[in-house]
């Protein structure tokens, strides 16, 4: 489905699964994700991209 976001979608998962347990405010928003991709994990993919499987995630 998305070549690149593959390798990150379970730390994705991770991420928006600890938030459940969190207040609202405190919760990731899509940008933060791909901030948090790019900066612990190195990844080289695009905002956009991060947006679309995070919307598709929550759902």
């Amino acid at each position: 489905m998305r070549p690149k976001l593959g390798p990150y979608e379970s730390t994705i998962r991770a991420w928006l699964t600890e938030d459940l347990k969190v207040p609202k405010k405190q919760r990731h928003t899509a940008t933060r994700i791909w901030q948090r991709l790019v900066d612990e994990c190195g990844a080289d993919v695009s905002v956009s991209a991060v947006r679309v499987m995070v919307r598709e995630l929550r759902s």
